[in-house]
């Protein structure tokens, strides 16, 4: 349950997006981002836990996506669910280039790696056959 329904304010998006930002932390962690104990009780932290901390495999953009859904606030959590999928959707604003490894002989010539492994199994196979 969002913080500021606690002091009675209804339901709106702004719950929504908190709601749907504390189960996907939940999915990530196994636990809640404010140290409650369930999700009808208040939060105990006045800051979500790091999820960087708790799952240092996600990574960080996610960790920066949920963190705003998840904001005590209101006025700084997205401004409607669009935002929050379009975030998650997208991605970082700046995702670093995948390393580049050269290929190796099987990326670069299947039929030339196979026949090079046929011919030293068949060799492997002759020299067992001539030590017998």
């Amino acid at each position: 349950m969002a913080p500021e329904m606690f002091s009675g304010e209804p339901g709106n998006a702004a719950t929504d997006i908190y709601a749907l930002g504390v189960t996907l932390f939940r999915t990530f962690t196994g636990g809640f981002p404010y140290g409650n104990p369930d999700a009808t009780t208040a939060p105990r932290l006045k800051r979500p836990r790091d999820l960087a901390t708790l799952r240092p495999d996600l990574p960080a953009w996610l960790g920066v996506a949920l963190g705003r859904a998840i904001a005590l606030d209101p006025a700084e959590r997205f401004a409607d669910m669009a935002e929050f999928a379009g975030e998650l959707e997208a991605g970082p604003a700046y995702a670093p280039l995948p390393v580049r490894r050269p290929p190796t002989l099987y990326e670069r010539a299947p039929v030339r790696f196979w026949q090079a492994v046929a011919g030293l199994l068949g060799q492997a196979l002759a020299s067992s056959l001539w030590w017998k």
